[in-house]
């Protein structure tokens, strides 16, 4: 279960005053396939180790970190079940510190070409293959 801010977003709102400061340099940009192609923008919560306290200062996100615990702690996989533990980290955890390249793992086959592009951080790749640039 994906820690979206796109989710989180709406239950934010009734809070917002208190719950902004709290949160806001945790929402990073996110790039999956269908985004890059596309040129849609979607968020996700990067908490990593935050705190007890900064976790308890925002409710909403709080929340939803106790879902994906309990999604993980209802798998039938034991290293999902073991990942429970640290219910704040995404189970593969890529953040590159450079700009990198962009190849969709999909895209129509009836293109004349194929989407490739530049990103740079801090935007997390998913479902699409990066590499970094070579000069930074």
């Amino acid at each position: 279960m994906r820690l979206s801010w796109n989710r989180v977003r709406p239950r934010a709102a009734r809070s917002s005053e208190e719950w902004k400061p709290a949160a806001a340099k945790y929402p990073r940009p996110d790039a999956g396939s269908v985004e890059f192609v596309n040129g849609d923008q979607r968020w996700i919560v990067c908490l990593g180790d935050v705190s007890p306290n900064e976790l308890g200062a925002m409710p909403a996100v709080h929340e939803r970190v106790g879902a994906v615990r309990a999604s993980r702690l209802g798998s039938k996989n034991a290293v999902t079940r073991n990942l429970a533990e640290i219910s704040t980290r995404y189970h593969v955890a890529a953040a590159p510190n450079r700009p990198f390249l962009v190849i969709p793992g999909s895209s129509s086959e009836k293109r004349d070409y194929v989407p490739i592009g530049w990103l740079r951080p801090p935007t997390i790749p998913r479902n699409c293959w990066g590499r970094r640039r070579a000069d930074g």
